[in-house]
């Protein structure tokens, strides 16, 4: 199976070249960890009849290195090893690592994989093995945005044999969000070419299962997959530097004529294994893989814990939080909208009649991403009238200027803000508002203030400012969009605030505790993108009452189990996970008497037990106490990783 083009050839300039290069150095020493990981993916999904392997993002070549090391060692006979990698050097050190002792045909092709050529592959049998770690490259990175690797993915679906799943393919391609970095491509490209009755073998980040764009990606895993076995790094051990833990997985490709078949008409979909690694895990990854794959009932391996699940359940999940998109539609060829509930036997209680947040009338986002910090943000320290001294970023000169109060918003930009805020501090870090304020040089017929000389020389000294990355602040992904293509708008002038920058109420993103929601009273405040956000949109609930419904103990359990555990314990709450958690069907009274509770623990009073007794009861769940959800609650901290209500 030829794909592509050749590598460049081999010098020792070259590599003496490589070595020399710092930024290749840093990345050569994350070898390790690539190969430990690649090492047990490897010996997760290689069979005795696996004889194609293919990684198409190959990058050094850990993965592919690892499949053959361990294909000798388990007398797996290959026959060929295929790898793809776009950057010409990282191509040429891959070729050399990868073709060292094998008896299989091995090559590394520079190439994009989203322009290769694989109608050979796909019109016979793909790979036995595709093995893969996804590049997580964001959309506003890509040249085009993203646009033409979905055409470029669009034409490799129609390399397919006009099989009936290839309409499903096409509704996968066309239906993932243009938000979606190029992670969620890559992966159904890995996945297209993974024979039937093969494996695909895939790291990524155990945010796949929340993130509201990978949605896609579980489907295409239930549609035209069996997951086999899932690894999850809940110490964070493998890439100590990720904010995000890591999850190996491993799914064998149905059949064709089972993959034809929508998944809500399948009568069997079988379980599949969970392997979480905690502290004190083995560290030999041949124990780990030989110990999940075929567990001892008389062994312990400490630090391991397994356990079976059901993937009707997890079908369950997905199609209710997806029913509603029009690729699930199509793929599906049905409308489940109005047939899905969710009832697992992690559940509290069944929930066939209640309702999401939105449904209830309240909104749920993130707060102001500004695209750079340290331009928009400044800190206060003095006012005079109407005139503040603020301290611009160090990466500006750290100096002060003097700029109209006008111009300024107060924020709360970390916690560190917030737990002030409590005490009773104003927090001094302020944003740039210059939506209504114009350089002199831009200034034109419309109504919009001339900056006054300090503030527009500081405007123009930042234009010419560098980041890190050594780019232009004006030309950065996220500020340069500012810029309106008539000229009306520029770099220096953020969006018009919405809601979800001045919401009712704001939780941490990423949380070391308890995830605690904040009142953001009477909207004075700015909330960052550090914090997701929330806000009555139709007026149902006031700010108190929504407040003690989302402080109340049960819906702090639902916050604690529909978050990821990151690296260290923390629990990242995105708004996407925040959405799905389904409440119970409040009535009018209900709300009006939620409301009333709100205002009075406003004022002082502490009826926050009084709270717990009137949401549990509108939960309807005889058995539940509070002192239950304490305890839920306590548990899932210790663990930060298991699921109760979601």
């Amino acid at each position: 199976m030829p794909i592509g083009s050749a590598a460049s050839a081999r010098s020792p300039e070259r590599a003496f070249e490589l070595a020399l290069d710092p930024d290749r150095r840093k990345q050569l020493g994350q070898h390790f960890t690539g190969r430990y990981v690649g090492e047990l993916l490897a010996r997760l999904a290689l069979r005795p009849s696996t004889r194609t392997v293919l990684d198409p993002m190959a990058g050094h070549g850990d993965l592919l290195v690892s499949a053959i090391a361990v294909a000798k060692d388990l007398n797996v006979e290959l026959s060929e090893v295929v790898g793809i990698e776009v950057d010409p050097r990282v191509a040429e050190y891959c070729d050399r690592r990868v073709s060292g002792d094998s008896s299989a045909s091995v090559s590394v092709s520079n190439a994009d994989a989203f322009e290769v050529d694989y109608s050979d592959v796909l019109d016979g049998t793909g790979f036995d093995l595709v093995i893969a770690n996804p590049p997580y490259v964001r959309y506003q990175l890509l040249p085009d945005g993203g646009v033409g690797v979905r055409r470029k993915l669009r034409q490799i679906v129609h390399q397919m044999p006009d099989w009936p799943s290839r309409g499903v393919w096409l509704h996968l391609v066309d239906g993932y969000s243009g938000h979606a970095d190029l992670s969620v491509p890559a992966w159904i490209l890995a996945a297209l070419l993974t024979r039937p009755g093969g494996r695909l073998a895939i790291v990524a980040p155990s945010t796949w299962r929340t993130r509201d764009y990978a949605q896609i990606l579980r489907y295409l895993m239930a549609r035209s997959f069996e997951i086999e076995v899932t690894v999850s790094d809940s110490h964070g051990g493998w890439f100590p530097d990720a904010l995000v833990r890591t999850e190996l997985i491993i799914a064998r490709r149905l059949e064709r004529d089972v993959e034809r078949q929508p998944v809500h008409l399948r009568k069997e979909l079988g379980t599949t294994l969970r392997a979480e690694l905690r502290e004190g895990a083995g560290t030999d990854p041949a124990d780990l893989a030989s110990f999940i794959t075929s567990p001892q009932s008389a062994t312990v391996l400490p630090g391991l814990k397994l356990e079976t699940l059901s993937l009707s359940d997890e079908w369950q999940s997905l199609s209710q939080d997806s029913s509603a998109r029009p690729w699930f539609k199509l793929a599906e060829e049905a409308d489940l909208s109005r047939k899905n509930t969710i009832v697992s036997e992690r559940s509290l209680a069944d929930r066939p009649n209640w309702m999401t947040l939105d449904e209830l009338g309240v909104s749920v986002g993130q707060g102001l991403r500004s695209g750079c910090n340290d331009f928009f943000y400044v800190t206060e320290l003095a006012r005079s009238g109407s005139t503040v001294t603020v301290r611009v970023s160090r990466l500006l000169g750290g100096h002060t200027i003097s700029v109209p109060s006008a111009v300024l918003a107060p924020i709360f930009h970390r916690q560190l803000d917030v737990k002030r805020w409590r005490d009773g501090e104003e927090p001094k870090v302020r944003v740039l508002c210059l939506q209504d304020w114009i350089l002199p040089e831009h200034a034109g017929s419309d109504a919009r203030k001339t900056m006054p000389m300090e503030l527009a020389d500081h405007v123009r000294r930042a234009a010419t400012v560098r980041t890190k990355q050594g780019v232009p602040i004006p030309q950065l992904s996220a500020v340069k969009t500012n810029a309106s293509p008539d000229g009306r708008s520029f770099w220096y002038s953020l969006p018009r605030f919405t809601e979800r920058h001045c919401p009712d109420l704001f939780v941490a993103r990423v949380n070391h505790g308890s995830p605690n929601v904040e009142m953001n009273t009477g909207r004075r405040h700015l909330v960052d993108a550090n914090f997701s956000t929330v806000w009555t949109s139709r007026k149902v609930f006031s700010t108190p009452g929504l407040f003690a419904l989302l402080s109340s103990a049960w819906f702090q359990l639902a916050l604690e189990s529909a978050g990821t555990t990151m690296g260290g314990g923390a629990l990242k709450l995105e708004a996407t996970q925040i959405r799905r958690i389904r409440l119970p069907r409040f009535n009018e009274n209900q709300i009006s008497e939620l409301n009333e509770l709100g205002a009075a623990a406003e004022s002082g009073a502490n009826l926050f037990g009084e709270i717990d007794k009137f949401v549990l009861a509108a939960v309807n769940d005889r058995d539940t106490t509070a002192e239950k959800l304490q305890a839920a609650m306590r548990d899932l901290r210790g663990r930060r990783g298991h699921s109760v209500l979601t």
